[in-house]
């Protein structure tokens, strides 16, 4: 009878591999740069007809025929509480599941980094890592990556 063979650290491995493999998406809202990772991100578009309408939280903006479907839109710079996105609007189409879809109003796409391209830190002690994932480093420049959906279910 031979021995069985180990499997654990293999899955270990894959999972180290995956993590190398993250991508994030930067953008600018306002005179800041924020950063999402890609895999929340289903799409981005330019040029959405955003509809006002009643009954949505503070934060969104309006909703959106898209594919057929009213997608509801949010504004990055209200659910932060900070200074407003600038045109040209990008928006970010985040589809978590097919009931649970959105569009959210951020300023101009920077573009889409890899984790071997950038320096990622730890978040500083007073910002609530639930939502503030890692501070990324881009061009001298420190960037937050946002866990988003965190952050909306954090406002409702």
């Amino acid at each position: 009878p031979h021995e069985k063979k180990e499997e654990l650290p293999e899955a270990i491995l894959e999972v180290e591999e995956v993590k190398e493999d993250e991508e994030f998406l930067i953008f600018r809202v306002g005179s800041e740069s924020y950063a999402i990772y890609t895999q929340d991100a289903a799409e981005v578009i330019t040029g959405l007809e955003v509809v006002e309408a009643t009954d949505l939280p503070s934060y969104a903006i309006g909703v959106a025929n898209f594919r057929d479907r009213i997608i509801p839109v949010i504004s990055f710079s209200k659910l932060l509480n900070i200074e407003e996105e600038k045109t040209p609007y990008s928006f970010i189409f985040i589809e978590k599941e097919k009931k649970e879809s959105f569009f959210i109003r951020v300023g101009e796409v920077r573009g889409i980094y890899k984790k071997k391209d950038v320096k990622l830190l730890e978040v500083p002690y007073d910002l609530d890592k639930e939502i503030f994932k890692k501070i990324i480093l881009v061009d001298k420049e420190l960037i937050p990556l946002i866990d988003v959906l965190k952050l909306i279910e954090k406002r409702e």
